[in-house]
């Protein structure tokens, strides 16, 4: 199965000075996106019981930090409050997955640069998260939205004027072209598209299937009145499966060609995980583990040009969460009508 994603990667955003990257530190994840909107999430030590912190903060002078306890038992009985304490900051009556107090926060923030452990404790219940990698999470959210050495920064505050932070950065409007309606000779127009290219596909090894094989690992829908995308089946594991994305014209010569399909600013290849394709959205969601606790999710917009990313996250680390925690990494808009 080809890789959608590389923990770590630089990608360059085109036409613009910020980047859409992500970065691991010890128990600690940061990802910032196209906005400058900066995310982190620290997690317990491996083998505890799942809890976790979620920063994020918008981009931008004078911008506070939200700050949000998290937690899951695998049993559903998540207490209503609890006690969170950082070294010698404890804050009470803390409702887990609700905004703490933006004063609270501030506290808690600055004590997670000095401990080892931030404890949660509910009755006799007890969690804890890991501080190995924060003060270096932080500190790169700081560097990426430019308030390192300012008043505002979380790690190495300044002097420098917090107008001197770097902006928020706009979103990109999409709009999208609605796709067409599917025809009755669909089904048959996607043999023939398949056919033509089973050579080519998924390095060639959709063209040793037999064709009832073929036919259930494939789909056809409509772009356009000429165009169509092609979800080739190549590859299956226990809990998803691998494709690729083809754009061909719907009468002979079909011409097709693998879909273009962005990364931000840079052209990704044409594999999709556990694809799905509705309303001009295509969508891919890499599991890296059967709990679906991380992994990676992007979406791209039909615009009738070709396909635009329209979001991308990543839940960078396998702690216990069964959703996991994702942390932006791009962001777009469709356009209204």
């Amino acid at each position: 199965m080809k890789a959608l994603h590389r923990i770590g990667l630089l990608l360059a955003l085109a036409g613009g000075s910020a980047n859409a990257t992500d970065f691991t530190y010890g128990d600690w994840a940061v990802a910032c996106d196209n906005t400058r909107r900066c995310e982190a999430v620290g997690y317990q030590r491996d083998g505890e019981e799942p809890a976790a912190l979620y920063l994020r903060r918008e981009a931008g002078p004078g911008q506070p930090v939200q700050l949000t306890l998290m937690l899951d038992t695998g049993r559903g009985n998540v207490p209503d409050q609890v006690t969170l304490t950082v070294g010698q900051v404890a804050v009470r009556d803390v409702v887990p997955e609700q905004e703490i107090d933006e004063e609270q926060a501030a506290g808690l923030i600055a004590a997670l640069l000095k401990g080892e452990r931030a404890e949660i404790e509910a009755g006799s219940r007890r969690w804890s998260v890991s501080l190995n990698g924060a003060s270096a999470a932080l500190l790169k959210m700081d560097d990426l939205q430019g308030r390192v050495g300012t008043p505002g920064a979380l790690v190495r505050k300044g002097t420098k004027k917090e107008a001197s932070v770097l902006p928020a950065l706009p979103v990109p409007l999409l709009r999208a072209v609605p796709p067409a309606r599917a025809r009755p000779g669909d089904r048959r127009l996607l043999a023939a598209i398949s056919k033509s290219i089973a050579k080519r596909a998924c390095g060639g090894l959709s063209g040793d299937k037999d064709e009832d094989e073929r036919e259930k690992e494939r789909s056809l829908s409509r772009l356009s009145g000429n165009k169509v995308l092609l979800l080739i089946a190549c590859g299956h594991g226990s809990y998803q499966s691998s494709s690729e994305a083809w754009i061909a014209n719907d009468k002979p010569p079909f011409a097709a060609e693998p879909a273009i399909l962005p990364l931000a600013g840079k052209h990704n290849d044409n594999s999709v995980v556990n694809a799905y394709f509705d309303k001009g959205e295509l969508s891919s969601h890499e599991k890296w583990r059967a709990t679906n606790e991380c992994g990676s999710s992007m979406k791209w917009l039909w615009t009738g040009k070709g396909f635009a990313l329209l979001s991308w996250e990543t839940a960078a680390q396998c702690r216990g969460f069964p959703e996991g925690i994702a942390l932006r990494k791009w962001i777009a808009e469709r356009a209204s009508k």
